[in-house]
């Protein structure tokens, strides 16, 4: 074979050089992508107490990967002529410049999902950092940052594409987008009003991540608080999305805030009840409320509240410290117990029609 031989106005010699180097790049492309992970990853070791670098190569390694073999193969036909025969025009464009725009293109691209995924790693575990230690302001800041992140990127990306890649001329394209700001701003205003709901709620902190809280009606878990909205998590399991800008006008109930719950029961007791049996049924549940572990903390009000169409009134209110939701219904559950107990000593009667009203 003549390695002098020109083809397409390159040497055989020079296709093979190509070949050769994107065959020693495919052999050593895992080990090379690892040790420049690796020194990226030096820049982030102190964000955890612990070595995460296998964790890193899980999130980066791959698209690592493909970003170096995408700039060997630009670099190495760099090296060749374009062929003549080739030099057409397309779309009043010509062939070179629509390949050498697509060569850039996808090496931005791959550029960007390294980028990305660094930026997934980092929060990820920034996000764990704050969980272990219980920093829950980080925790709820982290995914916010997170988003802004990939908003920067997308928008360095799109300014060295248009600016670099294209040729544009960036100072005419920002004053392009100067003149249609009103149309734009219009059509952006709901992420504008979720974006001050999201600064409101990291500035005055009505909840943080974690917490329960109330929101026009829905109830739950705060999961997460995002650059957009807030991701809520409802006692039926189901996943509630409530946009940021109704942050501002809301009004956000956080009961992770209460020190205690409030519980109130009606008994509806016979009117022949003996007055005398009353009020010796209402101290002994005011002595079993007043003593108790739990319901002791807080002051009770027992006391024979009316008369209804049905039967006496005997009102007890009394207060649950905020534990977990299973041991507050165990401890509501034993009060009930108690009271039937209490109200069946007394050899009192319930009236015929008789119910009991538990908030």
């Amino acid at each position: 074979m003549n390695l002098n031989q020109t083809i397409l106005d390159n040497t055989v010699r020079d296709y093979l050089i190509v070949v050769g180097v994107m065959m020693v790049t495919l052999m050593v492309n895992k080990y090379l992508s690892a040790s420049i992970n690796r020194l990226i990853y030096a820049v982030f070791r102190k964000l955890s107490d612990e070595n995460r670098f296998r964790d890193f190569q899980v999130y980066v390694l791959n698209s690592m990967q493909w970003l170096l073999v995408l700039l060997v193969l630009v670099f190495a036909v760099e090296k060749l002529h374009f062929p003549k025969a080739w030099n057409i025009t397309l779309f009043g464009t010509t062939l070179f410049r629509i390949v050498h725009t697509i060569k850039w293109v996808v090496v931005l691209t791959a550029f960007l999902q390294v980028l990305l995924n660094i930026n997934r790693f980092v929060s990820t575990v920034m996000m764990e950092r704050a969980r272990q230690h219980g920093w829950k302001t980080q925790e709820q800041l982290i995914p916010f940052f997170r988003d802004i992140t990939r908003v920067a990127v997308f928008l360095l990306y799109f300014l060295i594409l248009l600016g670099v890649v294209f040729k544009l001329n960036i100072t005419s394209v920002l004053a392009g987008l100067g003149i249609g700001g009103l149309a734009v701003a219009f059509a952006a205003q709901e992420s504008i009003k979720d974006l001050f709901g999201s600064i409101t709620i990291f500035f005055d902190k009505p909840f943080s991540v974690g917490d329960i809280v109330n929101i026009n009606g829905v109830e739950g878990t705060v999961e997460a608080i995002g650059f957009r909205s807030t991701r809520i998590r409802t006692y039926d399991q189901t996943f509630v999305t409530v946009p940021n800008k109704r942050m501002i006008e809301a009004n956000v109930d956080n009961l992770s805030q209460r020190d205690r719950r409030r519980a109130r029961t009606l008994l509806r007791l016979s009117f022949q009840s003996p007055p005398e049996t009353l009020q010796s049924l209402v101290a002994d549940l005011r002595r079993y409320f007043e003593t108790h572990e739990h319901f002791g903390q807080y002051p009770c009000f027992i006391s024979v509240d009316d008369f209804s169409e049905y039967g006496i009134v005997v009102k007890i209110v009394y207060f649950i410290p905020v534990l977990d939701p299973d041991r507050h219904d165990q401890l509501k559950g034993e009060a009930n117990l108690k009271i039937l107990e209490l109200v069946a000593a007394h050899r009192l009667r319930f009236a015929e029609r008789s119910w009991s009203d538990n908030v």
